[in-house]
């Protein structure tokens, strides 16, 4: 839907950070309370995941240097991690989850790169720009999803495929 913004995309980021850090300062409320607030279905487990990412905020004491082995005692059903961020902390710590939001941070970076490449044709900057918003839905996805068995081929496929692509178009604009 936003083919036609592409040119002001990083106007759109900002206006979104902005956004955050304006509602938390109006919130009662931590801004990823919004998680819970905006549960549309009735039987929605928002709050879960609310309170999964709220305590492990909260407790990033008990995590942060090689994760948590017991996340039980947080409170009612948090054992169930339903977020593949609260999931790379709590197994692996604070190193890995740097690493994983970089990871995603550096995909978005290479789509970007290759859409305002002035060599490829409008075709092509479109098939990037469908994997930035595949990548979009993932990222989004990974906050009320934790991926495992056949849904993580699928994430190490795309990133596969991903990384062939840019590298095709590192050799592209290499020969011209």
């Amino acid at each position: 839907m936003l083919w036609e913004m592409r040119s002001r995309m990083r106007t759109i980021r900002w206006a979104m950070i902005i956004a955050l850090i304006g509602l938390q300062l109006v919130m009662k409320d931590p801004v990823w309370a919004i998680i819970w607030r905006l549960t549309i279905v009735g039987g929605s487990t928002g709050y879960h995941r609310f309170m999964l990412l709220d305590q492990t905020i909260r407790r990033i004491g008990e995590w942060w240097f090689c994760g948590s082995s017991n996340m039980a005692y947080w409170g009612w059903g948090l054992q169930d991690i339903t977020n593949q961020f609260v999931l790379v902390a709590v197994t692996g710590g604070l190193l890995p989850l740097i690493f994983f939001v970089i990871l995603l941070s550096r995909c978005f970076r290479t789509i970007g790169n290759s859409i305002r490449s002035v060599q490829l044709e409008e075709n092509t900057k479109r098939f990037y720009w469908a994997l930035g918003a595949s990548l979009f839905a993932h990222t989004v996805s990974f906050m009320g999803v934790s991926y495992f068995g056949q849904m993580l081929i699928v994430w190490y496929v795309f990133l596969g495929v991903l990384s062939r692509v840019s590298d095709l178009n590192l050799s592209i604009n290499a020969t011209a």
